[in-house]
């Protein structure tokens, strides 16, 4: 009996050791984890994931106005509507107004005088101490002043103002600031872009299809007498005696519609022909074209006179993204016929 008693004690005490080491191996190969855990942390791989701009560029989906005349482009939001002058182009709506002015640096004096003329007192009652800040910029890659601040007139809204000088012109553009939009300024300034001043011959060819277009349209519309739309393939007349001749045209001078119907512009054009390719002038394209008019005659024989042929030359210019009829002029030299806008008409 004491022999079976001391078996199970043995046994009990195997059980005992036996579990002490598989306890023990627990806790040191938990060890052993925990610190390989520490030592080499599992890495989760994740797909990068990209996180959209906080800045769009909003003018990606701007317009692109050109003026290959004047000698820029420029992009802005389709809610401004442009309107353009000889040597200015104004994009607004309402309050918001952006001008861009170019002169010929010729016919003016240096650019401190400029903005001496336009920001200090002009001598005048109305005038007060102008208030503007003044920096360097880059337009464009040239060096240019803004200005930033009112005028020297009472009342007048705070206004960005840039110069700038390429190509023997000096631009200014300007910036009456409504305070809804404040960085409109300088999205739109960022898209400017100085480009050549003179038509090259390759853009003439290049548009060559484009000034057929505007050409053959004008005979058409001459060929039915059509004075108001043939009018208004040109550009704005701007001196005085094309002025003039503009208002005779259209009644506005004499109450009864010039064009077509006096004794110098009363013909029927009989039919027409473009003669060769555009070629490159100072300020864009100019292109001939034979003309078969028939002429009228107040005198013996009276009426509309066998056709013969009449020799016209087109200059052309690119406003915007549409070419216009700038000059309308006879083909050669005439003793004492002028080459004003509408010369070819007689005037």
């Amino acid at each position: 009996m004491k022999q079976k008693g001391f078996s199970v004690i043995l046994i009990l005490v195997g059980i005992f050791i036996a579990a002490t080491v598989i306890i023990s191996g627990a806790y040191y190969l938990g060890t052993l984890k925990t610190k390989s855990s520490v030592q080499n942390p599992v890495i989760t791989s994740q797909t990068p994931q990209i996180t959209p701009s906080s800045n769009p560029d909003e003018t990606s989906n701007w317009k692109t106005y050109i003026n290959t005349n004047l000698g820029f482009l420029v992009k802005y939001p389709s809610s401004l509507e442009v309107s353009e002058r000889e040597d200015r182009v104004y994009l607004s709506k309402d309050d918001e107004v952006f001008t861009f002015v170019v002169i010929d640096r010729g016919n003016i004096g240096s650019i401190q005088e400029v903005i001496r003329g336009l920001y200090e007192d002009n001598g005048t009652a109305n005038t007060r101490t102008p208030k503007y800040t003044t920096k360097t910029i880059m337009l464009d890659g040239v060096s240019a002043t803004e200005y930033f601040g009112c005028a020297g007139v009472e009342g007048c809204q705070d206004t960005y103002f840039v110069l700038a000088e390429k190509n023997h012109k000096l631009y200014q553009i300007s910036y009456n600031i409504p305070y809804s939009k404040p960085n409109i300024y300088k999205q739109v300034l960022s898209t400017f872009k100085f480009t050549d001043q003179k038509q090259s011959a390759a853009s003439c060819i290049n548009d060559q299809s484009d000034i057929l277009v505007l050409i053959n349209n004008f005979e058409n519309l001459q060929m039915k007498k059509d004075t108001f739309r043939v009018l208004a393939l040109f550009t704005p007349p701007t001196k005085s005696e094309d002025i003039d001749t503009y208002n005779f045209f259209t009644g506005k001078k004499t109450g009864s519609i010039g064009l077509y119907g006096n004794v110098t512009t009363n013909f029927n054009e009989r039919d027409y022909k473009v003669i060769g390719s555009p070629t490159e002038n100072s300020n864009g394209c100019t292109i001939s074209v034979e003309e078969q008019r028939s002429v009228y005659f107040n005198a013996d024989p009276v009426g509309y006179q066998p056709p013969g042929t009449y020799k016209a030359k087109f200059d052309v210019i690119k406003q915007g993204n549409n070419w216009k009829i700038d000059r309308y002029y006879p083909n050669g030299p005439l003793t004492g016929q002028p080459t004003n806008k509408y010369s070819a008409w007689g005037y």
